[in-house]
């Protein structure tokens, strides 16, 4: 891996570490561009699946809340993989706090509706982000709100019925290995109260007070408005089906803004070769004979990309028929 990111990446800040990697700013040569790279060394083979997993769960989704990202790197000691940059970035909660301080009633709005339209385009496609915290919702210097870090992501259709997630913001269900989408709406409720306040509605160390209602609407009454006082409260319920639903909450915040983060083009170089044989098998089938083609490589090594690239020309083309 330290070849294969030497030849391409020159490495500069570090954004972030913990379990599920390491985060750098790293200049692409090949691009000439600036991108977030995440690093993973791999233990065992179980974990590197994961963080491959991570890749494939997102790279899927495509919502101007959620982080964009570029490319997937494997090698046999590990794996990264690029996104964009959030530039000028600041963590949800101080966002949000800096708007209740204001009095900035649409700012506050604002924020909220990216953050729920966000959650549940994550829910709409079958996945529990199951750790959201300040570390992982930015707010960028144009007022975007950007999810990051789907590393403890799980489908809905096979939940692993573990617990996950960071301890201090995790729902009761989740503490026993029984997260829901619901899970992820708890999480939301914690970093309000946290944003307005400054601190958890409950001591860090202790578990069990998750299991007690929290009266958000009058903690948080004499400090913000009654609707965020009465979201909280209701994001805090103890019983996951007591809080409020996706659909519920996108009624409370609709007209999510329709802004995308500048996307990044990722041009196709190299494999001149195998594009070349891609093209002359395809000359035969349109000719009106058979060709079967086989493409093999390590796990990684583009060939996903490879064949996009190669299926990409075909558009347009009425005496082809792609079948994917």
């Amino acid at each position: 891996m330290s070849a294969l990111l030497a030849d391409r990446f020159e490495l500069e800040d570090t954004l972030g570490r913990g379990a599920g990697g390491v985060v750098h700013v790293a200049v692409d040569r090949q691009l000439r561009c600036r991108v977030a790279l995440k690093r993973f060394a791999a233990c065992d083979p179980g974990e590197l699946a994961q963080f491959k997993a991570e890749f494939r769960i997102r790279k899927g989704l495509d919502h101007p809340n959620l982080v964009t990202l570029y490319e997937l790197f494997v090698a046999d000691d590990g794996g990264f993989f690029t996104m964009e940059v959030v530039a000028d970035a600041r963590p949800f909660t101080a966002a949000l706090h800096a708007a209740v301080v204001a009095r900035d009633e649409p700012a506050a709005r604002d924020l909220l509706t990216q953050l729920v339209h966000g959650v549940a385009a994550t829910h709409d496609a079958g996945i529990i982000h199951r750790d959201l915290k300040p570390a992982n919702l930015l707010v960028d210097g144009g007022g975007r709100v950007v999810i990051l870090d789907f590393g403890l992501a799980m489908s809905v259709r096979q939940p692993d019925h573990e617990s996950s997630g960071t301890l201090e913001y995790m729902a009761p269900e989740a503490l026993w290995g029984e997260s829901a989408t619901a899970s992820d709406w708890f999480s939301v409720g914690a970093l309000l109260y946290e944003a307005v306040l400054g601190h958890l509605p409950w001591r860090r160390d202790d578990v069990h007070q998750r299991f007690t209602r929290v009266r958000a609407d009058a903690a948080l009454g004499p400090h913000t408005w009654p609707w965020l006082a009465t979201l909280a409260h209701d994001l805090l319920a103890v019983e996951a089906g007591a809080r409020p639903t996706d659909a519920a909450l996108r009624a409370r915040f609709p007209d999510a803004r329709a802004q995308v983060p500048a996307a990044l083009e990722v041009p196709f170089v190299g494999r001149i070769g195998e594009l070349t044989a891609l093209r002359e098998a395809l000359a035969v089938v349109v000719a009106g004979s058979g060709c079967v083609v086989s493409l093999s490589g390590p796990s990684g090594a583009g060939k996903s990309r490879l064949v996009d690239s190669f299926l990409s020309e075909l558009q347009g083309r009425g005496d082809v028929v792609v079948l994917r």
